[in-house]
């Protein structure tokens, strides 16, 4: 597995690395956490959002296997 870490402050976001023996703040390396962890499953979109740019309400299938980046800023 190979992981993207990414530090973003205001409009800029920085690439901190990509690669398979990446570390957290702590130190921890990522693939151990993922390890831990396990898979996490994302909860379904709840009813009655507000979607931009589809024709109909996305669903979690509709993005498996795909990049999703969350902008959790642009629209607040």
């Amino acid at each position: 597995a190979r992981w993207l870490s990414a530090h973003c402050i205001g409009r800029r976001a920085d690439l901190l690395c990509w690669n398979e023996s990446a570390t957290d703040e702590r130190g921890m390396s990522m693939r151990r956490w993922d390890e831990e962890l396990g898979p996490i499953r994302a909860p379904d979109f709840p009813p009655g959002l507000t979607w931009l740019n589809v024709r109909r309400p996305l669903e979690l299938t509709d993005l498996r296997g795909r990049l999703v980046i969350l902008d959790f800023w642009t629209y607040c």
